[in-house]
């Protein structure tokens, strides 16, 4: 396997990111960087349009659980939910969904407390229809002016789906790997930097 260089990289950019020490720990980082400007874009945008459709007290991510349980097409339970969406925090999808339940967005259909199945009210439909109606109306229809711009899109949809499953196999081999430098970072704070325990102070 080609293994890229190792050495700091030399342009003044970059020269001082601690995430950036060879030509692939800058890119990472750069696109690190684009996905959570892009995230923050998106969910003002998000934000903006369900306060147009009418209700500017639903949080972002009660927005993106309405459009998901509707995505679904049938009845679905928050773990489904969670699984389309990479979320392992099933109590905190759960709350939202109940959430929603109480606004009218959603009803439960079958299950019990524990285990519920969601579905999307008449309410629920009409407001993720208006919000589709300007979503298509102000952005779909005004990205067909960029130059192949599906294919740049199909692009990155399969480099950002294989990312995620690299994130998640490297979160993995984080919680498992041994890092000795960590380790001797930890014993240094351990032994206030001197290689021996800390003494007491006097006048404590």
């Amino acid at each position: 396997m080609k293994k890229g260089p190792t050495t700091k990289p030399s342009d003044s950019v970059h020269a001082n990111w601690h995430l950036g020490r060879n030509q692939a720990d800058i890119l990472f980082t750069e696109f690190e960087l684009v996905m959570l400007r892009f995230q923050q874009a998106f969910e003002r945008w998000a934000l903006h349009v369900m306060a147009r459709c009418g209700d500017s007290t639903m949080s972002f991510a009660e927005i993106v659980l309405l459009h998901a349980v509707r995505l679904q097409g049938q009845p679905c339970n928050a773990q489904s939910v969670a699984r389309l969406l990479n979320r392992d925090d099933i109590p905190n999808v759960q709350y939202s969904l109940r959430k929603l339940v109480k606004r009218g967005y959603l009803m439960h259909t079958h299950g019990n407390a524990k285990n519920y199945t969601f579905a999307v009210t008449e309410l629920g439909c009409r407001m993720t229809d208006y919000y589709a109606e300007i979503r298509h109306t102000v952005l779909i229809a005004h990205t067909s002016n960029i130059d192949a711009m599906e294919d740049q899109i199909q692009s990155v949809i399969n480099a950002v789906g294989m990312l995620t499953g690299q994130y998640d196999e490297a979160m993995r081999k984080a919680a498992t790997y041994h890092f000795p430098s960590l380790e001797a970072s930890k014993e240094r704070r351990q032994t206030g930097g001197e290689g021996r325990p800390r003494s007491r102070s006097r006048d404590s």
